[in-house]
């Protein structure tokens, strides 16, 4: 094992510990009291507590599974509450087990047909000086709670057929003088509703609960806002760089991650207002957590594509089909929800082999994106260990979603660094050609390559050094090619063999394929390339005057041809376009000399051709279906 590798090892395991065990001190730090109920007796005792902290209020839960319990059946008294009141008759009237949590009304005692549906009892003595709130977790579609004997909240949605999206209840207690507080609550909700962040119902002073709810109300808005502004600062690069696979990926990513955060936390909905029918969120909430672990896969793939094992990871993908009809069955069957609990981990496997080799190989980012899964690998064991509002969980969304922001950041500040040197570097090289073109005396070249030409191309690569170095480096490659050729030639008579002409043409159409998109070029060559010359410049033009005075002024894609006929005592060369097309008058007039013969048009190529071959150009056109150019130049 490589030292390279036995630190790989290291950071895997020690970075999610640090992370885990910093949160767990920070979770011990704001740990909360704990306060209990006092279950079935009758005179609690009074739980003195701190009103500077907030408390998890657990055990002493009397449930009564399976009932919606009438209060005014069991209403025997008025105003404060006096011992043996409504809760002692509800005992004796129906079943009840003792539990520490509300989640505990999801247990098979409670179920009715698909909905569980239960009355939990509590009484608690809490000192009379100050005033108390209580929030109770968003488990539950429908809400009806009693304090004192006063109907203090009632949400219950379901005589309609519809239920409450989830989200945390915030109670305030009525003012009670003895600080006895009896406390009845009907919950009801369908399988596989809760989606909660907790499940205790916690309990202190009015101000105390308030700052805690406000808190991790801002941290998801917060959350929800950094994913936004990200996911639009990732869509502009997209834009900007003409999209790629790594932007892509982040795309996704960034776009999984609001999705995921959105439907797996309760405040989201309050946070953005939002009202989503219970069968859409429970439909989101089932995909989100696989959409947003594969699109981990993507952007691994994106940026170690050579080392990414496709095969096994087309089968964990395909494996999320599992998580995913765990949730649509409301998790009601036990093997299928411990299969969905291990498939969603499954996509960090690749995702760590991949780190391990990249690591190995000392590949760019690979550091960086291993950071970024340990903080993931880190967030998924965090869930099974925090439970309350004094550690949110928004805490822990947020290192691996900032880690991907951070590797983001880090990655296009390497491709503007690389994009200016590159820049730098082409505009010197292109520095020297021009100063090469601007010495020479050449009248030829100087009628031939117009400064339109080279200014557009010139345009085109500052523009492409921007958003794409490697496609610049091309399109310089291809100038460089074409300026070399034609500053080699001495004038226009010149013999020069077909392939050195082939060249000079591929040179050409790679320049105007990279400045117009949308123009195709075609060549139909044959098998063996004839052995011919011809005059220097014959089939350049051609091509230069299909483009610009045929594809160019059509309204549809364009495409060039170059079709080459290899006979026994002659070669035919066809340059054909899809353009406008022309009508005979104007066909006329290009064989007419022009009164300034600045270029190498039609009527140059054919008078030179017919100068050493007696025969010229040939033009077929139809107007709005193409023009089609020919000669033929004989073998020896």
């Amino acid at each position: 094992m490589s030292a390279r590798t036995k630190k790989s090892l290291v950071i895997l395991i020690s970075i999610p510990a640090a992370i885990i065990g910093l949160l767990l001190l920070l979770a011990r730090i704001m740990e909360p009291g704990v306060v209990s109920f006092a279950g079935n007796t009758a005179n609690p005792e009074t739980s003195y507590i701190n009103p500077d902290k907030f408390y998890i209020a657990k055990g002493g839960i009397e449930i009564v599974p399976g009932e919606h319990v009438d209060y005014a059946d069991m209403h025997n008294f008025t105003g404060d509450m006096r011992p043996q009141d409504a809760l002692t008759k509800i005992y004796e009237k129906y079943p009840h087990f003792s539990a520490d949590t509300l989640s505990d009304v999801y247990s098979p005692e409670c179920l009715w047909n698909k909905d569980y549906i239960a009355t939990a009892c509590m009484l608690l003595k809490l000192p009379a000086s100050v005033e108390y709130s209580m929030i109770f977790p968003g488990d539950f579609s429908a809400y009806i709670i009693y304090v004192n004997g006063r109907k203090i909240y009632e949400y219950d949605k379901l005589s309609d057929g519809t239920y409450l999206n989830p989200a945390p209840r915030l109670i305030k207690l009525p003012y009670n003088s003895f600080g006895r507080y009896e406390i009845i609550v009907t919950v009801n909700s369908p399988k596989g509703y809760g989606v909660s962040g907790f499940d205790t119902i916690l309990i202190g002073t009015d101000e105390k609960i308030a700052s805690a709810y406000n808190l991790y109300r801002d941290l998801n808005l917060l959350t929800l806002c950094f994913i936004v502004v990200t996911l639009v600062f990732i869509a502009m690069q997209f834009v900007a760089f003409k999209g790629g696979k790594k932007l892509t990926a982040f795309c996704l990513y960034f776009l999984a991650a609001f999705l995921y955060v959105f439907t797996k936390d309760e405040f989201s909905l309050i946070t953005t207002g939002l009202s989503v029918p219970l069968p859409l969120m429970l439909l989101l909430k089932s995909v989100a957590t696989p959409i947003y672990t594969s699109s981990i896969l993507f952007i691994c793939y994106a940026l170690f594509p050579e080392v990414f094992p496709k095969k096994l990871v087309h089968t964990i993908v395909f494996l999320q089909i599992f998580p995913i009809i765990s949730e649509l069955s409301f998790r009601s069957f036990d093997i299928l929800t411990y299969i969905s609990d291990l498939v969603l981990i499954l996509p960090l496997v690749p995702c760590l082999y991949v780190f391990l080799l990249s690591f190995e190989a000392s590949k760019p980012y690979s550091l960086r994106f291993g950071i970024c899964i340990f903080f993931v690998e880190a967030d998924i064991l965090m869930r099974h260990t925090t439970y309350n509002l004094a550690v949110p969980l928004m805490f822990d969304y947020f290192p691996p979603i900032g880690a991907f922001m951070v590797l983001n950041v880090l990655m296009m500040a390497d491709k503007y660094k690389t994009q200016n040197v590159t820049e730098s570097y082409y505009k010197d090289e292109l520095n020297k050609y021009l100063g090469a073109l601007q010495a020479s005396e050449n009248a030829f070249l100087n009628a031939q390559i117009k400064p339109h030409f080279l200014y557009n191309t010139l345009n085109t690569i500052a523009d492409l050094c921007v958003t794409d170095p490697e496609k610049a480096k091309g399109l310089i490659d291809s100038l460089t090619e074409y300026l070399k050729l034609i500053l080699e030639l001495d004038n226009m008579e010149e013999q020069v063999s077909l392939k050195r002409e082939l060249e000079l043409a591929n040179a050409y159409t790679a320049i105007e394929k990279e400045r117009f998109p949308s123009i195709n070029f075609y060549r139909d060559y044959p098998i063996k390339m004839p052995d011919i010359s011809l005059p220097a410049l014959t089939i350049q033009p051609l091509i230069e005057n299909a483009i610009k005075h045929g594809v160019r002024k059509s309204n549809r894609p364009g495409a060039v041809t170059l079709r080459i006929v290899d006979a026994p005592d002659k070669v035919t060369f066809f340059v054909s376009d899809n353009g406008v097309g022309m009508n005979e008058e104007t066909i006329r007039g290009l064989f007419n000399e022009p009164k300034e013969n600045k270029s190498i048009g039609i009527y140059n190529i054919d008078k030179r051709l017919k100068n050493q071959y007696n025969e010229g150009l040939s033009i077929d056109s139809t107007i709005d279906l193409g023009t089609c150019v020919t000669f033929t130049i004989p073998k020896k």
